[in-house]
């Protein structure tokens, strides 16, 4: 339970003009951190790799909605390292450096908890909203990073009120639990975690 102090409140950390009060949409979509490996090397590049449609499947209404042209689709990235005697996830986004390739990864210094969040920006292009960003790091441990959903405020040149929810979840058929429930056998992963983390060592 403790691991989701760190990842359950990355969802609370964007801040977003709010032309609508409620979301109109609610999409799901995913993220894919690479390469796969368990562990890697100080100087080594994690990607955070997401690629999708416009022509999204609405949760609510279930129809799918075209949806191109958001304005600021955003997302936040938790950053923790863990402690081996503090199951407690520490903030970590000053123990790597950032790569910006495809959309963006930056610092919101304004936000709480601002050293343990990155924030996230899509990129639109041909249809699709893309992203890729990485993650280089400059010391080593055991870290987890929370994917968080985002939000889109709207879409350019639309006058509606088409506010849209993204629940993002990391698509990696093994996020290594084991890496964190080895250290915290009491410790259960939630089905939060299952959606959102993914851990890794740095040698």
């Amino acid at each position: 339970m403790k691991t989701l102090m760190l990842l359950s409140g990355i969802c609370l950390c964007g801040c977003f003009t709010k032309p609508c009060v409620e979301t109109n949409y609610y999409f799901k979509v995913q993220a894919k951190i690479l390469p796969e490996n368990e562990s890697i090397n100080i100087g080594d590049t994690l990607y955070i790799v997401s690629n999708f449609s416009s022509s999204l499947l609405d949760q609510r209404s279930g129809k799918v909605i075209e949806y191109s042209d958001a304005v600021d689709l955003n997302s936040t990235i938790g950053i923790g390292r863990i402690d081996p005697t503090d199951s407690i996830p520490k903030e970590a986004v000053n123990d790597f450096k950032y790569l910006s390739e495809v959309g963006n990864i930056y610092n919101d210094p304004t936000i709480p908890k601002s050293n343990g969040v990155q924030q996230l920006s899509f990129n639109y292009s041909n249809d699709s909203y893309q992203l890729k960003v990485g993650m280089v790091p400059i010391k080593k441990g055991l870290y987890v990073i929370g994917l968080a959903n985002g939000l889109s405020i709207g879409r350019k040149g639309s006058k509606a009120c088409e506010k849209a929810a993204f629940e993002f979840s990391v698509s990696n058929l093994d996020q290594h639990f084991n890496s964190y429930t080895t250290l915290f056998q009491d410790h259960t992963i939630t089905e939060y975690e299952k959606k959102h983390a993914y851990y890794f060592q740095v040698q």
